[in-house]
């Protein structure tokens, strides 16, 4: 019996974080910002976590930066992520990048051997779609 091949768990894009994601399907790393205190924060939400105000914007961020941790993914649970996972030579690495901006963004790292992801590793912003889709998904690679 032909199963069809397991698909790749996408997000499901509602209104809070629908900029953020069109900004990532343009290849651009998009961060709201309060209009009222001017704090930036991450991740997208209806409001700001600092003076809980609702006039908020979206800012280009450099999209650079340093890994703050990191984990390998060795049992993922979806079944798409598994199959990647179990290709040679497919480590999925889940980050959390400290953007210049100050913020801390987390994200897949891709580009890079096992051995030599580390603490403090500079990274930029990229954007690809995982296997078997077009939706565009930020991740990090070395710079």
């Amino acid at each position: 019996m032909n199963r069809p091949a397991p698909s790749w768990p996408l997000p499901q894009v509602i209104d809070v974080d629908r900029e953020f994601w069109n900004g990532i399907q343009a290849g651009r790393l998009l961060i709201p910002k309060c209009r009222d205190c001017g704090r930036r924060h991450f991740f997208p939400r209806p409001a700001c976590p600092e003076c809980l105000g609702a006039n908020l914007e979206w800012e280009p961020a450099s999209g650079r930066g340093t890994v703050y941790s990191f984990s390998l993914v060795r049992v993922p649970r979806a079944p798409a992520v598994r199959a990647h996972v179990e290709a040679p030579g497919a480590p999925v690495f889940l980050v959390v990048v400290r953007v210049n901006e100050g913020l801390r963004v987390r994200a897949r790292l891709g580009g890079t051997r096992p051995e030599d992801v580390a603490r403090g590793m500079p990274v930029a912003a990229a954007f690809e779609p995982p296997p078997g889709t077009e939706f565009k998904l930020p991740c990090f690679r070395p710079v």
